[in-house]
């Protein structure tokens, strides 16, 4: 890693962990709020991100052995067990009172689960077993969700997250009934690869191009259960489509904002959430394979993302990560969500960890 940016890693991480802190304040500690936009502020709390964000701050805690982000991650994790609802599922969307959304109750694992390991309290796996035993509950017989969507009666490939996310929970779980049926999801997701070496329904809405951001979803998805699963087959698809995305990013030298499933991308913006999130799918890939040429990948697209920090001196802006860039790209126009900066920290540290060894 170049010492560019390498050398102040503490400044920069600190600043984004700071504006995560600030996005929990500014909801009196009742989760982070989705997004701060430009021109109208913080917006309401955010369920599913702020239970991924959970893990960031215990591996901040743990890296820069600091308290006080191990102590913010217990306080949105207490927060997400107090609106989990009766039938185990979570609310969809910044509406605390809104119908759930598969999706989102599955990304919320990942922050129950490794409140868990990191605490050993059993409300966070007692939490955790309701919201998994709601997800296979609705799992159909061909092993899709089709209810509960986040665009009705659709069924996105990006839902391959929520089966690494009840994998992982099952590290916890350990039940077989689990396993079986994550792997006849995988088999429905993975008939979702086209002859092209993309994905059919890799986006929000059917028959729209996909941002990098959900197509990251969908390959971290594919990567993670695959590893879980010691499934080689798996491992042998996901790697299929992700170098298929590097002969095309090699010929541009950057990535498009979006794609469509013939690979045509949309380069008039970057979708810098994305790019973070791709950094994480190729360092993964790295250290699975010890393959250099996904480590020098990943490190030239995230010092690309790694310049779109903002560090302007105002409220919502310092340590903010954008988007789009520009920032009235078409993804999250004018925003800074907090997912941006989830991702931005991951990349950061597992790159940093990477390139440090």
């Amino acid at each position: 890693m170049s010492n560019d940016w390498s050398q102040d890693f503490n400044k920069r991480t600190q600043a984004t962990l700071q504006w995560l802190e600030k996005s929990i304040q500014t909801t009196d500690y009742q989760g982070s709020s989705a997004y701060y936009h430009l021109i109208k502020g913080w917006s309401l709390t955010y369920p599913e991100t702020t239970g991924y964000i959970i893990e960031t701050l215990f591996d901040y805690a743990k890296y820069l052995q600091q308290e006080r982000w191990k102590n913010l991650a217990i306080t949105c994790a207490d927060w997400l067990c107090s609106i989990q609802r009766p039938d185990g599922a979570f609310p969809g969307g910044i509406n605390t009172n809104a119908d759930p959304i598969v999706f989102d109750t599955g990304q919320i694992l990942f922050g129950l689960v490794r409140a868990f390991k990191e605490t050993g309290d059993l409300k966070y796996k007692l939490t955790t077993e309701r919201a998994v035993v709601w997800l296979i509950n609705i799992l159909e017989l061909d092993g899709s969700w089709q209810r509960y969507s986040y665009v009705p009666n659709y069924i996105p490939a990006y839902y391959t997250r929520v089966i690494w996310a009840i994998l992982y929970a099952n590290e916890i779980l350990k039940k077989d009934e689990i396993i079986a049926g994550m792997q006849l999801a995988l088999n429905y997701y993975l008939q979702n690869i086209t002859p092209q070496l993309s994905f059919k329904n890799w986006s929000f809405k059917p028959n729209e191009s996909a941002y990098t951001h959900t197509i990251a979803y969908t390959l971290r998805g594919i990567l993670e259960s695959g590893i879980l699963l010691n499934d080689e087959r798996i491992l042998t698809k996901a790697t299929a489509v992700i170098d298929k995305l590097i002969t095309i990013y090699k010929d541009k030298e950057k990535l498009a904002g979006k794609y469509d499933e013939n690979w045509n991308g949309d380069y008039t913006f970057e979708c810098v959430t994305g790019n973070a999130q791709m950094s994480i799918v190729l360092t993964r890939l790295f250290q699975l394979t010890g393959n250099v040429i996904y480590q020098e990948i990943a490190l030239h697209i995230f010092q690309a993302t790694f310049s779109r920090q903002w560090l302007i001196p105002l409220q919502g802006l310092y340590g903010a990560i954008p988007g789009s860039h520009p920032l009235w790209g078409a993804y999250q126009r004018f925003k800074f969500p907090n997912w941006a900066a989830k991702f931005y920290l991951d990349a950061y540290l597992l790159l940093y960890k990477v390139t440090s060894e």
